[in-house]
């Protein structure tokens, strides 16, 4: 729009800009009224150059009036149009006469400011333009504030949009005026079938009468509340916990518009809690139970809280011991070597100090319940500020490791002792493999002081050297022998001669660890000088025993046979000449009968005798009232004759020669029938077990034995009376001593029975 003003404001300009002046000329009341608005009011020339500037336009651009007249106005404000395009201002002045828009422009200092502007014409009464006047408000600080509080709006937005929380606002009629994409999914619905329902339209009804209650006394209490509620879920299908913040929504008058409210759904919170809640019961339970002990101390080292297995290992309850330090408590406190432990070394103070957990330090204290070793682990617990303000202590009571460790080192010692003082030599060795596994050489780990006597090799010149350096030239490959038993982990016994040592062992080798051995021996050769000698006696001793079988057969068929011819003879003048000699040659026939009948005996019985140990039958299971029974029978008529009375207890079955035990029972009972008394002879048997033995008995009530002679009726031809007072060779004790003597055991006499006899003999269980 073109603008006509008076004459005399043209005027002044015109006359102004001709003569160059700079000062601002007076103006007409209209125009002094410019200086008072609070917009920058600037005209200019047709050309643009500046003729006016209000004091405003000073204050917002910071220039001085003086300092811009007779400038172009592009060159004082450097406008810069915001957007692409820029407009030809020039064109549209010239058809519309006035121009509007908003765009940059920067004060004297460089600073930019945001200008929203108004530029009119200036023409005369013939339509002639004159200049410019252009009136720009500064909008910097409105501008400012509306991208502060867009800026704000989005951030806020962007919170409520992608929080997890519910939030909305209802008005006084409850229904639903905003609502954030959680609320929908909390719902199950989307906001547009939310917005404008109310909570009875949303819930089921006892739900909704809940959440209309709580609006309630919102709206009419006019204050902030926080509720529990427990709603059923469309979207879960199932009840749900949820908290919500509520409180009323204030317009700018300080009136109630309706109400906010910030939901959360804490379903699976309760779960955690009631987990934490189980946990803690299980930790407590964990407290309660534990066989550690556990003792709670605070940042200055006093004792807070203690478990039951703490109590029981230091034999304090803790309502003794509460709010005391440990130092307080113990009446002393050692290291394993026996050394004093300080109070600042104790596992809580150090854990305390340092921040750092302690491990595994052994302690001794001495303590109510006794002289303890503890194992200890202490645990700082780290505040905030990065410092423990609490430290706990676990320990277990290895008391009985301790000490067991203790008998250890001591039992080690004596073991030390042992070993060196030990008669037998010993060595450790380890086993040497090749790539392939196979055992081709072993180390000498460790050697007794007997080791050195009994082989001749040093412990410095074999310690750690091989087996192949040390006796390189042996016949025996010992290798091999001590491979399978480092590497099978088998024991084995066996005698070896070396070659290198010229020496024979006894050696027993087993295994001790992984790839390790080691042997105990003895030096046995002169042992095997005897052993070679024995054999060499024994081949000897067979021999001569051949020899006796030969004389044995000699004697019962090359002596018996003339034997028994002059037996026959003598008989024979016996029978035809009684009584046609004289009384002496009787006599002297009679004896000579006598002495060979004797003779024969004696032979008899020698070969028995002999026969005990070159003939005899394989033991078999012998049941000894079967032997009873053929004994009596075998004696039947000299039972008879004699008026002998047998009793027996049980006896048993052993594994036995059947053919000797009938004999060592009829010399038995036969010599209770031949000493007997005056009385009719009585005989008891019997048998009682003794372990790997039987214990058999044969007492008579016959003359008895002098105690003198228990021991010389077991020799062979010994007699205790004369022939003609008893008949016999007095061979027969000693073939049952040897019988006996066969079937490991022994026969003796019982020297403390007064009346009678009284044999005892053994035999073997198996």
């Amino acid at each position: 729009m073109k603008q006509n003003l008076s004459s005399d404001f043209q005027e002044r300009a015109n006359k102004n800009n001709g003569v160059g002046e700079k000062q601002q000329i007076s103006m007409p009341y209209n125009i002094e009224l410019l200086s008072i608005l609070k917009d920058a009011v600037i005209i200019t020339d047709e050309n643009f150059k500046i003729s006016y500037w209000n004091p405003a336009a000073e204050e917002i651009y910071g220039w001085k009036s003086s300092e811009v007249l007779g400038k172009t106005a592009k060159t004082v404000l450097r406008t810069k149009f915001i957007g692409n395009e820029q407009p030809n201002t020039s064109k549209m002045l010239s058809e519309k006469g006035s121009y509007e828009n908003e765009f940059l422009q920067f004060t004297k200092k460089n600073f930019p400011l945001y200008i929203s502007s108004k530029i009119v014409t200036i023409t005369d009464g013939n339509g002639v333009v004159n200049g410019h006047i252009s009136i720009n408000r500064d909008m910097t600080a409105t501008k400012n504030t509306e991208k502060k509080l867009k800026r704000s709006y989005n951030i806020l937005n962007s919170i409520v949009e992608n929080t997890n929380d519910a939030i909305y606002l209802k008005n006084l009629s409850g229904n639903y005026i905003m609502v954030n994409t959680a609320t929908s999914e909390i719902m199950g619905k989307p906001i547009s079938e939310i917005i404008g329902k109310n909570d009875w339209d949303l819930y089921h009804g006892e739900d909704a009468e809940v959440i209309t209650t709580e609006d309630k006394e919102i709206i009419e209490n006019i204050e902030t509340l926080t509720y529990e509620e427990s709603l059923y879920s469309e979207r879960e299908g199932e009840i749900r916990d949820y908290i919500t913040t509520k409180g009323p929504y204030m317009g700018f008058d300080d009136s109630i518009l309706g109400i906010f409210g910030i939901g959360r759904d804490i379903t699976h919170l309760k779960g955690v809690e009631e987990r934490i809640v189980k946990s803690e019961q299980k930790y407590r339970r964990l407290f309660e139970t534990m066989i550690q002990g556990v003792v709670y101390q605070d940042s200055s080292g006093k004792i807070t809280s203690m478990n039951p297995a703490a109590e029981k290992i230091l034999g304090y309850s803790l309502a003794e011991i509460q709010g005391q330090k440990p130092q307080d408590i113990v009446q002393e406190s050692v290291h394993e070597d026996g050394s004093e432990f300080l109070a600042e070394e104790f596992p809580s103070y150090l854990a305390l100090n340092t921040g750092k957990e302690i491990e595994d330090v052994i302690m001794g204290l001495k303590i109510p319940s006794g002289y303890r070793w503890l194992s200890v682990h202490a645990v700082p617990l780290i505040g905030d500020d990065d410092k423990p303000f609490q430290v706990y202590t676990t320990f277990n009571d290895v008391t009985d490791k301790i000490v067991a460790q203790n008998e250890l080192k001591k039992s080690e010692k004596r073991y030390r002792s042992l070993f060196n003082k030990m008669t037998e030599g010993f060595a450790l060795h380890e086993i040497v493999c090749d790539s392939n596994g196979e055992p081709v050489d072993y180390i000498f780990l460790d050697i007794n002081p007997a080791f050195e006597e009994l082989t001749g090799l040093k412990r410095e010149d074999i310690i750690g050297r091989r087996e192949s350096e040390v006796i390189p030239e042996d016949t025996v490959n010992w290798v091999k022998i001590y491979g399978e038993v480092a590497l099978e982990d088998v024991s084995i016994h066996f005698n070896e001669y070396s070659s290198a040592l010229n020496r024979h062992y006894d050696v027993l080798a087993f295994s001790p660890g992984k790839n390790q051995f080691a042997v105990i021996f003895n030096d046995i050769s002169q042992r095997v000088r005897i052993e070679n000698e024995l054999k060499e006696t024994l081949r000897q001793l067979k021999l001569t025993n051949s020899e006796l079988k030969q004389f044995a057969y000699i004697a019962s068929h090359d002596l018996k046979e003339p034997l028994r011819v002059i037996t026959s003879f003598l008989q024979l003048l016996q029978r035809r000449y009684k009584d046609q000699l004289d009384e002496d040659a009787d006599e002297f026939i009679n004896f000579a009968v006598d002495g060979a009948i004797h003779l024969h005996e004696l032979i008899d019985d020698l070969l028995e005798y002999s026969k005990i140990n070159t003939r005899s039958d394989e033991f078999t299971c012998v049941d000894f009232e079967d032997v009873l029974k053929i004994v009596e029978t075998n004696l039947d008529i000299l039972i008879k004759e004699n008026n002998v009375f047998i009793t027996s207890g049980k006896l048993p079955k052993i594994r036995a020669d059947k053919t000797q035990m009938i004999q060592l029972f009829q010399n038995l009972i036969n010599n209770s029938i031949k000493y007997r008394s005056v009385k009719s002879p009585e005989i008891h048997i019997s048998a009682t077990n003794n372990g790997d033995k039987w214990i058999f008995s044969v007492e008579d009530n016959g003359i008895g034995i002098p105690s003198k002679y228990s021991k010389q009726i077991f020799k062979i031809f010994k007699r205790l009376h004369d022939s003609y007072e008893y008949n016999g060779t007095g061979i027969g004790l000693a073939i049952s001593k040897r019988i006996v003597e066969k079937h490991g055991g022994t026969i003796w006499v019982d020297t403390e029975r007064i009346n009678g006899t009284k044999f005892n003999f053994t035999i073997r269980s198996g």
